[in-house]
């Protein structure tokens, strides 16, 4: 067998994996919007794809909160996977995770460090007040990231050194 005919053997396996995923991801993010607690049927779902003449109820479950939260969830997924990519990538580690490098208990110590010690409802501004333990968490996860990122930089640098 040669070269060109295993490259494309291998591309077309690849591609149709592709495309099974991405018909599953449609599939789910159908079955999203149909699904739940208001009545919506089966049969509701041909409605889906002609909006404007359904009745109100119908296009504001769809429109205002099925679809947002669906690809919400669908966003937030592919930026997790991609985020761990991004980090084993860095750091050259396939074991590389917010877990396994304290990342995700950095940001709990700054949520905890918000609600213990800030208390999120003295800040003045109505919009931090709000989010200040998210954005304690997010400040706590990154410094220790870029902690991390810096101890592996002089790691290598040391090993680089050494050999």
């Amino acid at each position: 067998m040669s070269i060109h005919r295993l490259y494309r053997k291998r591309f077309l396996k690849r591609f149709l994996i592709a495309f099974g995923f991405a018909a599953l991801i449609v599939l789910l993010l159908w079955i999203a919007l149909i699904s739940g607690a208001s009545g919506l049927v089966w049969s509701d779902s041909v409605k889906l794809l002609h909006l404007q003449s359904e009745p109100e109820a119908f296009r504001v479950i769809i429109e205002s909160i099925r679809l947002p939260r669906a690809l919400a969830a669908l966003l937030v997924g592919m930026l997790l996977g991609l985020s761990g990519v991004a980090m084993q990538g860095v750091l050259h580690n396939p074991l590389a995770s917010p877990f396994t490098l304290g990342i995700s208990q950095a940001a709990g110590f700054g949520a905890a460090f918000a609600i213990i010690v800030l208390e999120s409802t003295s800040f003045s501004h109505p919009l931090l007040s709000k989010f200040s333990i998210a954005l304690c968490a997010f400040i706590a996860s990154m410094l220790c990231t870029f902690l991390i990122v810096w101890i592996v930089k002089k790691c290598r640098c040391a090993q680089a050194v050494l050999f």
